[in-house]
């Protein structure tokens, strides 16, 4: 249990060095402020020196998800087009972008085909509803996408039926992300500096469409990683599957 705490806090600095945390994006998570300011921000620095090792060794896990993930894609490209890394990734720029302007927007029908019903329904209702009941609105602008990283595929292990496979994607884009009263205009979370913000995406095939199914903290990284451990490779599937027709 004490290994699991640790791993995770490891994680969660990585992260941070890469990026600052979500405000209120969607995912509706409010960022921490625990290293704002002068001694945060040297508390920090004293806590990436200490456990730089660690931090270095999950760099090296996170570039060997990326590279099987990719090596992934290839092999599952040779089934279906939904694979096809330059089509993927274009579905996925679409998608955030997408999600974010009807995000600010406050209302996700115009996401409806990006999104499942399940985690359209629960960002609605659970975040954006309650804000606009309340006066606030979230204000997402996206200046660039820095990074779109895949970290793992969860197939469905049925090279000839890939419906409900997951695709697991770290999205780290410049951006703006404040909450404000729209009758003040007063800031009341975030600022309007634009700044590095990091989320895991995951990504359900449905009928044939990638759907935005979550919405995660990038501290949930390296449990994706850890599992793919024991996730059956393409190349054993395809075996499999040439076993079975013999």
């Amino acid at each position: 249990m004490q290994c699991l705490k640790f791993s995770l806090f490891i994680s969660i600095v990585f992260c941070c060095l890469v990026s600052e945390p979500a405000l209120a994006a969607p995912g509706g998570k409010i960022a921490s402020k625990f290293f704002d300011g002068f001694w945060g921000k040297m508390l920090f620095i004293g806590l990436f020196i200490l456990f730089l090792p660690l931090i270095t060794m999950n760099w090296l896990k996170q570039n060997r998800a990326i590279k099987r993930t990719r090596r992934d894609l290839v092999l599952l490209s040779n089934y279906s087009d939904a694979f096809n890394i330059f089509n993927l990734t274009e579905r996925v720029f679409e998608t955030y972008r997408r999600v974010h302007t009807c995000w600010s927007d406050q209302n996700l029908e115009g996401a409806r085909n990006y999104m499942t019903e399940w985690l359209l329904r629960n960002q609605q209702e659970q975040y954006l509803n309650k804000w606009k009941m309340n006066g606030l609105v979230n204000i997402c602008t996206i200046r660039k996408i820095t990074s779109v990283e895949p970290y793992g595929v969860i197939h469905s292990a049925d090279l000839n039926d890939h419906e409900g496979t997951k695709l697991i994607i770290r999205i780290v884009a410049k951006m703006q992300d404040y909450l404000k009263d729209e009758k003040t205009g007063e800031i009341i979370e975030g600022s309007e500096e634009y700044k590095k913000v990091s989320k895991i995406w995951t990504f359900t095939l449905t009928e044939g469409h990638w759907l935005l199914s979550n919405i995660e903290e990038c501290d949930t990284l390296m449990s994706y990683i850890k599992n793919l451990n024991y996730l059956p490779t393409i190349e054993s599937l395809e075996k499999r599957q040439e076993n079975g027709k013999g």
